[in-house]
Formats: structure tokens, C-alpha cells, sequence
């Protein structure tokens, strides 16, 4: 289970937690209500942190420094975000949340689905 500033801080319904919560439910990984948070919250979290991890050594490869640990407040962390955003650019920006979003299903162990997730009573066969 995530702890509370876990889920206070990563409980993003817009943020890549859901998808992969959601391929995780329709794959049958988790099936309770709690493991649904737990993935979507610590989804968010990895993905955060790879995303971070990824802009700082494309600005250092750019002979720039981006220190996401030092930043204290969020809006430290989104200034230092629109920085490399800056510098590296839209696609390059859009390939590291790709990138991010197959560490995170790696670790986690959720494959990405084509499916659609309905609730059961909407996939069971209809008599």
C-alpha cells in the first residue's frame, strides 16, 4: 500500500497512472479498487521521477545542468521543466514521456493494451 503523501501527491486521474492502471486491470494484474490507487499513484511517481531522471541527462549531454533535487516547491520543478522544455523541444520532449512511460510499465510489469477497460458488467455476454 502507498502512504498517504503518496496518494496526496500522485493522484493524478490525467497523468500516464491511469492508462496503466487501467491495461493492469483489463490484463487481470489487479483486481481491487485499492491496487487500482496503488498502481495509478506509484505509476505517477516513477514516471515523474524517469521523466526527470531523462531531461537531466539530455541537458547534461547539452552541457546544461538541470537539478530536479534541489527544487523545493512544484512551481520550482515546472520552472526547471519549461527550461529544458525549451531547449530540447516539443518531439524530443514527446519521445522522453514515451520513454518514461515504457520504464515504468517495465518495472511495474504492465503491458500496454489496445483494450478498451469496461466494467464487467458491460463485457459479460449478453443472453
Amino acid at each position: 500500500m502507498i502512504s498517504q503523501g503518496c496518494f496526496e501527491n500522485y493522484f493524478w486521474l490525467e497523468g500516464p497512472g491511469r492508462k496503466i492502471a487501467l491495461d493492469a486491470l483489463s490484463e487481470g494484474e489487479i483486481i481491487t479498487s485499492y491496487e487500482a490507487v496503488d498502481i495509478l499513484c506509484l505509476a505517477n511517481l516513477m514516471h515523474q521521477e524517469t521523466v526527470h531522471q531523462l531531461i537531466a541527462a539530455d541537458m547534461a549531454a547539452r552541457g546544461r545542468t538541470i537539478d530536479y533535487e534541489s527544487a523545493n516547491t512544484q512551481e520550482e520543478t515546472r520552472r526547471l521543466t519549461l527550461e529544458a522544455f525549451e531547449v530540447l523541444g516539443d518531439d524530443r520532449f514527446r519521445e522522453i514521456l514515451r520513454e518514461a512511460e515504457a520504464v515504468v510499465r517495465k518495472n511495474l510489469g504492465v503491458p500496454e493494451t489496445n483494450a478498451e477497460w469496461l466494467p464487467w458488467f458491460l463485457t459479460a455476454p449478453v443472453h
